[in-house]
């Protein structure tokens, strides 16, 4: 079994402390990247990750959800096409005190046909 990624958010008592909470999340991307599913695959053999945008954090009592896009791309020298895409993805995690709990992300076994007959 993995072990929990662990986030600890910074203690503040302000009005202003989902916003800081918010700010501090989407500056920890190194460490949500190990829950974060990268794979572009599915868009293109030969896709590339370019970058991570979070979109948008919300936070309650006991959940948070990042938004976030990932944008890519794909060269092909052989026909001088340059391919760029982005798609949209959800991460969840728990939340314990001042504490962002996330499973590891695991890919899933790859769909072979040949494994369905």
């Amino acid at each position: 079994m993995n072990q929990s990624i662990r986030l600890q958010l910074p203690s503040s008592g302000d009005d202003q402390a989902e916003q800081v909470n918010q700010t501090y999340i989407a500056s920890q991307l190194e460490i949500l990247r190990a829950a974060m599913d990268l794979d572009v695959s599915d868009y293109d053999e030969l896709a590339q990750l370019d970058e991570i945008i979070i979109t948008a954090i919300t936070l309650d009592q006991q959940a948070v959800k990042i938004d976030y896009q990932l944008r890519f791309s794909a060269f092909y020298g052989c026909q001088d096409i340059d391919y760029h895409g982005s798609c949209q993805r959800v991460l969840r995690g728990r939340r314990e005190g001042n504490c962002l709990l996330f499973t590891p992300y695991t890919a899933p076994d790859s769909a072979d046909g040949a494994d369905a007959l």
